[in-house]
């Protein structure tokens, strides 16, 4: 599931409507709920799943840099994934 996904699947469950906006306060409700605990951290760790995910053979350098970063946040997407699943149990039900 995409972090976009995840997102609005947040929305629906809470009953409300997203609009992405460009300053990212449409993660508000996450923050609010516990799913993430900071913006920079969140944004930072999308940006260098971007980076993983397509291939840019000539961004070899950054591409190691975004790999280092998302094992020394292990941790920080392991909670976000929990907090996710936790959310799913608390509000499944509605």
């Amino acid at each position: 599931m995409t972090d976009r996904n995840c997102h609005f699947g947040i929305f629906a469950v809470l009953g409300q409507n997203s609009v992405f906006s460009p300053n990212y306060d449409f993660l508000q409700p996450e923050q609010k709920e516990g799913i993430i605990d900071n913006l920079e951290t969140w944004l930072r760790l999308r940006e260098a799943r971007n980076h993983l995910e397509h291939d840019y053979p000539a961004e070899l350098e950054q591409s190691l840099l975004d790999l280092q970063f998302c094992i020394i946040h292990y941790t920080t997407l392991m909670q976000y994934y929990n907090n996710v699943k936790s959310f799913i149990l608390k509000h499944g039900s509605r």
